[in-house]
């Protein structure tokens, strides 16, 4: 049975090459539809977050408890929070006549800034600011007559966000005191935010907070990527292609009907035909899928669509393996519904 397999795929019998490559366009370019759109998605999600649209914040007054304010990420799906309060104008020596808006800042909301915020004293200044004043880390300026580091330097660019912080200098202070808001940053983004911010206003405090809004909302106020990722269209491909390829399968059986039939009627058993049609199908079919995947991976990667990190397993297990079961399945049931042994020539009239 496998000799005759073999011989069928070198002689073209079979249609292998044909075949391979038709599973490997059917499998491939579904699949690297949807790999762009999950692409797609993901790198709208990195934006969504990097422009600060996941952060939100509370304002009252001089009612902010910053200890309360940095202490949301204990017990939180919060990743950050930190209190803001405006200080003073500042003038620096090294530009006179200058004057610059400050803010005193929670070191939690420096942990929100910035990654590498380690423990570094001193104050932090808007990229633009710095480069204007042409300064960078540890370099010390002159305020007021007194020295003060520079602490590092913090990008904040013109993308929708709040802009106040635009050339401006962070003062970073302790936790304790009162600020006059309480910001967070949640990912993926929790519905609580609001509440979490609320609590942090002093009791007894005057006035009304202002209701919790979004540090840039020119992305929308919200991105939910598994709710996106769950909708997307591409996401048919994972059951259609399998359809498809048993379809593929079928054909090759309708093809090769005669020859099926041929078989039979010299005596070989249906079990052995099976068996040889489940070999010669399973060897396109699974290198047609395996091109089609790696091709689609390579590409998406390319473009950089996709992380390579832990989706080509995936994508292996959604419809490579499926696709291949899928023309197996449908081939082996063709064949044994349609090969049967008749009559191969017309009965002579007397």
């Amino acid at each position: 049975i496998l000799s005759e397999a073999c011989r069928n795929v070198a002689s073209g019998t079979t249609k292998a090459v044909s075949l391979i490559l038709i599973c490997a366009v059917g499998v491939g370019l579904p699949l690297l539809a949807d790999l762009l759109a999950i692409g797609q998605i993901s790198r709208q999600a990195d934006i969504f977050e990097e422009s600060w649209a996941n952060v939100q914040r509370v304002e009252a007054q001089r009612q902010i408890d910053g200890n309360n304010c940095d202490g949301l990420v204990d017990g939180s799906s919060l990743s950050h929070a930190g209190g803001l309060r405006e200080g003073p104008v500042i003038e620096i020596d090294q530009a006179p006549g200058v004057a610059m808006t400050s803010y005193e800042v929670t070191p939690g909301f420096i942990e929100m800034l910035t990654e590498n915020a380690g423990n570094a004293i001193g104050v932090w200044i808007e990229s633009s600011l710095a480069e204007t004043l042409v300064v960078k880390p540890g370099v010390v300026l002159s305020i007021a007559g007194q020295e003060v580091p520079v602490a590092g330097v913090f990008d904040w660019p013109a993308d929708g966000r709040d802009a106040r912080l635009r050339v401006a200098m962070l003062i970073p202070v302790m936790a304790n005191g009162q600020f006059d808001e309480c910001w967070a940053r949640s990912w993926p983004m929790v519905s609580s935010i609001g509440q979490l911010l609320w609590s942090t206003v002093s009791m007894g405090a005057s006035g009304i907070p202002m209701l919790p809004k979004q540090i840039n909302a020119s992305l929308g106020s919200t991105f939910d990527e598994q709710y996106r990722l769950q909708q997307r269209v591409t996401r048919a491909v994972y059951w259609v292609v399998p359809l498809v390829m048993a379809g593929v399968g079928c054909l090759t059986v309708w093809r090769r009907r005669l020859e099926y039939a041929t078989h039979l009627h010299l005596g070989q058993s249906k079990p052995d035909l099976l068996s040889g049609v489940a070999l010669e199908t399973g060897l396109w079919a699974l290198l047609g899928s395996a091109l089609g995947v790696n091709l689609a991976m390579v590409l998406a990667l390319s473009l950089e669509a996709v992380p390579a990190e832990g989706v080509k397993p995936l994508v292996v297990r959604m419809i490579a393996w499926p696709s291949t079961a899928a023309v197996l399945a449908a081939t082996i049931l063709a064949s044994t519904l349609k090969a049967r042994r008749y009559p191969l020539y017309a009965k002579t009239v007397s």
